[in-house]
């Protein structure tokens, strides 16, 4: 009531409060006291999104619009006959933010379904959230995120400096973070182990693939 019942009000005043930003670290001591965090001492890990997956593998490859896209990109005429088409005018992998692709009922875009967007002939008031081998498999073999690679790849080359400056870059750009000194050393030699016939830009390329593919990315902390 102090907030007028404004809700605006009431999600600032949540967002700013201290248990709601909270970091997911860990503490043996508050864990020996409430393991299940029923008193929230910490934040939950909890999986992303499909959009912000999608968005954030557009934007470190570099391809990120944000500008949203002008006329309408749904052609056809819906209804429940045989004769119904409807199609989407704007291909998967445009590089334009998740929220303005179009949303087709019982047409969901492959990547849509595997992490878990809500089937838009159903009322859901939650996403499900799974975990399930496919998800990793994306990140080892779908088109998106090999793009998303190369590009960050590409990137990195660009920029002046030695092969450590890239790496803290690389993981600057992909999870968000300084990397620990024994991280940048198993990243140096793995670059390094790599053969790719003197071809830099796989190795790079490989390099931050298995970036996009840890489960740091994919997992808000």
């Amino acid at each position: 009531a102090e907030g007028g019942w404004s809700v605006k009000k009431f999600l600032r005043a949540l967002m700013l409060s201290r248990t709601y930003r909270l970091s997911s670290a860990g503490d043996t001591a508050r864990e020996k006291l409430d393991g299940a965090n029923e008193l929230y001492w910490r934040a939950e890990v909890r999986r992303l999104e499909l959009e912000p997956i999608r968005d954030t593998l557009l934007l470190v490859g570099g391809g990120l619009k944000f500008e949203r896209p002008t006329g309408i990109h749904v052609a056809g005429f819906g209804g429940k006959g045989r004769e119904a088409r409807l199609r989407s005018l704007m291909p998967e992998d445009s590089p334009v933010r998740t929220i303005y692709l179009p949303t087709l009922r019982s047409m969901l875009p492959s990547m849509h379904e595997l992490f878990d967007f809500p089937d838009p002939s159903q009322i859901k008031g939650l996403r499900e959230v799974t975990t399930i081998a496919s998800q990793s498999l994306f990140f080892m073999n779908n088109d998106l995120v090999e793009d998303a690679a190369r590009g960050a790849a590409e990137r990195l080359l660009a920029e002046k400096g030695d092969d450590e400056k890239r790496i803290r870059l690389a993981y600057l750009r992909v999870l968000a973070r300084e990397p620990e000194r024994g991280e940048v050393a198993d990243s140096l030699a793995f670059v390094q182990s790599l053969n790719g016939d003197g071809d830099t830009r796989y190795r790079w390329t490989t390099f931050v693939q298995a970036l996009l593919a840890s489960a740091e990315f994919r997992y808000l902390r």
